[in-house]
């Protein structure tokens, strides 16, 4: 259903590396909220906020259950938007970045080190990368006499895109993957521009917070169906009541993608029960 390969990557390259970071910020993002990780645990701006540290996005509390086990433990990340890479001269610059001033603090506080990148590493690179990774942890944390070394790891593009695979929405809005199904934000605003005056009708408030719970991926689905019909009459609002209530909740976008195609839908059961 939502195919990925390294072409699709190349829209995340470019000067600014943004994209990468977006992506990547997105993909921690929906881990979060469908293991209920409060937002004000990840700090996304940190070039902004602190400066060149060696670190562009933190979080500060473990998912054990992470889907993609890149986020058991704290972590932070550092992006890079090239598609190329030399092992010798990516292990230099990681070695750098490792040991900047809030990325070193934060390993030697137990953080795991993440290092992402758009291109395919191969795997004997990728040991001696992650192994030389390891050899820096270490010694940043000698330095504070902590002893619990969190090992680093390096994210390629082939993980990176293993890991969109299920996250749909990150797959249909930062890589372009629509076929049959458009992200939240867009299906939203399909719906106010045939209407632009909503009035949420309170007989539906029940059915409002149906669609509220169905969502809430700390709760089990409602009538343990990953499926929720919401049904009534032709024209009465329906689509236009889910659309609103969804984009209404927090972290939404994040999570949805829409279809019209019924068996496209069901395709992402399999997705959703993962």
């Amino acid at each position: 259903m939502f195919k990925l390969d390294s072409e699709n990557l190349k829209i995340l390259s470019g000067e600014s590396g943004r994209g990468i970071n977006d992506f990547v910020n997105e993909l921690i993002r929906g881990e979060m909220l469908v293991h209920g990780i409060s937002i004000d645990n990840f700090s996304y701006q940190l070039r902004v906020n602190i400066g060149d540290g060696g670190a562009d996005s933190s979080l500060s509390v473990p998912i054990p259950n992470s889907i993609s086990g890149y986020l058991k433990v704290p972590s932070c990340w550092q992006f890079k938007s090239s598609l190329t890479y030399v092992t010798k001269s990516l292990i230099a610059e990681i070695k750098r970045e490792m040991k900047k001033p809030h990325a070193a603090d934060l390993i030697q506080r137990g953080y795991g080190y993440r290092f992402a990148l758009l291109a395919d590493v191969r795997e004997p690179a990728t040991k001696a990368i992650e192994a030389a990774m390891l050899e820096v942890a270490k010694q940043l944390c000698a330095k504070k006499k902590q002893t619990n070394v969190v090992a680093p790891r390096l994210i390629d593009g082939a993980k990176l895109l293993s890991w969109a695979s299920t996250q749909p929405a990150v797959a249909v809005t930062l890589l372009n993957q629509h076929g049959e199904f458009v992200d939240l934000k867009t299906w939203v605003e399909a719906q106010q521009s045939q209407t632009p005056s909503y009035v949420p009708n309170p007989d539906w408030n029940a059915i409002a917070n149906m669609l509220g719970t169905h969502v809430d991926f700390l709760q089990p689905p409602v009538g343990n169906n990953v499926l929720l019909p919401v049904s009534g009459p032709s024209g009465v609002g329906k689509t236009r009541l889910v659309a609103e209530t969804l984009m209404a909740i927090n972290g939404t976008s994040t999570l949805v993608v829409q279809t019209s195609n019924d068996a496209e839908a069901q395709g992402c059961k399999g997705i959703t029960e993962h």
